[in-house]
């Protein structure tokens, strides 16, 4: 480039004033010395074929633990005085159970279980297994807290509701349901804890963008309506829509007057 440069530069500067006046193209450059050599083509190697790998299907894990699992069963917008009917799932994992105990705890001044069999004293879930009997069954108000114990004559592994309840929801807030690990056992075949997993809190109740969590089933619950105004603000409020009112009605009071006096 740099060589076509001087190569015209120097044609232009070797016109006279008058050959500036009046441009001509130039055509006695040799633009031969800037091209190269041209490249010989080549044949382009044909593309063969690739027979393509098939994929290999991906092998289930079996890392799945025993569990206990609270299952919100009816999906819906709950407010206070609402019910959150929920299963207690227990699965297992293939492995025999002698017996299972569960302790789940909540907060009871925000929900409260309801009583699920009303021909017996105190407050009970209704219990669903027909191969472990029920030794335990009992949800307290006051701390909140539900028991659940069930023990087979023979070992079996278990993967279903064990039993189901309601919740009543009581006033405006938020509690988890916990399970105690410490209170809580699967006893297995060979007498040993084998609840080893860590349960998902299932959190229930009712609040200003609240959502009811399960593991694959959020619940949008709705709360009392509540305004971003504060109180003093809503008196205000209050107070001018009045004054405006009363002045309307003395404007119209007054018009009345003169209207009688003409």
């Amino acid at each position: 480039m740099q060589i076509l440069s001087q190569s015209i530069f120097g044609a232009v500067q070797a016109q006279s004033a008058q050959a500036v006046a009046q441009p001509t193209f130039v055509t006695d450059i040799d633009f031969s010395q800037f091209i190269g050599t041209p490249r010989p083509t080549t044949a382009a190697t044909p593309i063969t074929s690739v027979t393509p790998t098939p994929a290999t299907t991906a092998t289930p894990s079996s890392s799945t633990l025993p569990c206990v699992t609270l299952i919100v069963t009816s999906p819906n917008v709950v407010n206070v005085g609402g019910e959150i009917p929920v299963e207690i799932r227990i699965n297992s994992a293939g492995q025999k159970l002698k017996s299972f105990n569960l302790k789940f705890t909540f907060q009871s001044t925000v929900v409260q279980v309801m009583d699920g069999n009303t021909g017996l004293a105190g407050t009970q879930l209704t219990y669903l297994d027909s191969d472990f009997a029920a030794t335990k069954n009992e949800a307290t108000i006051s701390p909140g807290v539900i028991n659940l114990r069930g023990e087979a004559s023979t070992a079996k592994a278990l993967d279903k509701s064990v039993a189901t309840f309601k919740f009543r929801v009581v006033t405006n807030g938020t509690t988890e349901v916990q399970l105690v690990k410490a209170d809580s056992t699967f006893v297995s075949e060979s007498n040993t804890n084998i609840l080893t997993c860590t349960p998902q809190t299932l959190v229930v109740g009712v609040g200003t963008n609240s959502v009811l969590v399960d593991q694959n089933l959020p619940v949008t619950i709705s709360g009392l309506p509540k305004s971003d105004l504060p109180f003093s603000g809503i008196i205000m409020v209050l107070l001018g829509i009045m004054l405006i009112y009363w002045g309307l009605v003395g404007r119209r009071v007054a018009a009345h007057k003169h209207t009688r006096r003409h």
